[in-house]
């Protein structure tokens, strides 16, 4: 779908009809940038971009061509990292900063594997979210537009209908007028037929106004059911995105707890062993001091010995 070849109605036309196929929604929305025509972007995502609004974000990537990775995007083509180009920079704001890359030139299994890296890309993206699709919050208001158009084209055959049916009553009371002038029976007759087609006419008219008015009527209600469907929809995957965070939060909490009751655990078998050498350098040092007053003991009483000989 190339958003430059038409205009902003047919693109949003074909962007509900898009979304109505791919029930109940998409995995990802991809703007494809072409780096070496960077200067003809423009403003042509700007439609996709307001039609789909911020909540797509989430589900949204811009896949560079003629690119292997961002290293090579900044060697190849420094201009548009160092200029930041405000076309490029609000769709990749846009995609929240998720790029891909395919490279155009290399070989066709080159290409085949870079495009299972992009799949592969997106589906771990899209793991981490609770609803892995994305439906768009337009499509009611687009339905809502769609009766909003009807009501005022049965508005307007309405009032055009009773146009019509004042300027028939207003030629048969002419006609009667003018056979009441002029006495003659052919002219009474011929007022006599204006009213009955004027009466025909009214009658159609308010069958098909009401025929109108009620097929609005129902696709108000549909559009009405439609809303609060998804309205109750986005609520229950908050509530069930809160719990997930919450139960996610519960677990880092108890695997924090159980890290520090482990290290708890091993400083006091830390504590325990460096008492233990503690004590047994005690003893040893116990034992040298006893061992060296033995040795000068034993020293004192040769001397002694020695002396009592000489």
């Amino acid at each position: 779908m190339d958003p430059s070849s038409q205009n902003n109605a047919d693109l949003k036309e074909q962007l509900l009809q898009a979304e109505k196929i791919l029930h109940p929604g998409f995995h990802a929305l991809c703007f494809v940038i072409d780096p070496n025509k960077i200067t003809d972007l423009k403003d042509q995502f700007q439609c996709t971009m307001e039609y789909f609004g911020d909540d797509v974000g989430d589900y949204a990537f811009v896949i560079i061509t003629f690119t292997k990775s961002e290293d090579d995007l900044e060697k190849r083509f420094p201009s548009i990292v160092q200029d930041k180009h405000a076309e490029f920079t609000s769709v990749f704001k846009f995609c929240i900063f998720k790029q891909l890359y395919i490279d155009n030139k290399v070989t066709q299994t080159e290409k085949e594997e870079m495009i299972k890296d992009i799949f592969a890309s997106i589906d771990s993206a899209n793991v981490r979210k609770f609803t892995p699709h994305f439906s768009s919050r337009f499509k009611q208001e687009t339905q809502a537009a769609e009766a909003l158009r009807a009501t005022e084209a049965l508005r307007a055959a309405e009032a055009a209908a009773a146009a019509e049916a004042v300027r028939a009553a207003k030629d048969a009371e002419d006609a009667i007028k003018a056979a009441e002038a002029a006495k003659t029976t052919t002219a009474m007759k011929t007022a006599e037929e204006a009213r009955a087609r004027a009466d025909a006419f009214k009658a159609a008219a308010e069958a098909a106004a009401k025929a109108a008015k009620d097929e609005i009527s129902k696709m108000a209600k549909a559009a009405k059911a439609e809303r609060k469907a998804a309205e109750a929809e986005r609520q229950r995957e908050k509530i069930l995105q809160d719990q997930a965070n919450e139960a996610y939060k519960k677990e880092v909490e108890t695997r924090q707890g159980e890290s520090i009751k482990k290290l708890e655990l091993l400083l006091a078998e830390f504590q325990s062993k460096a008492n233990k050498d503690f004590a047994a350098r005690r003893e040893l040092q116990q034992r040298l001091d006893a061992a060296e007053r033995r040795a000068a003991e034993a020293e004192a009483r040769a001397d002694e010995k020695s002396c009592t000989v000489m």
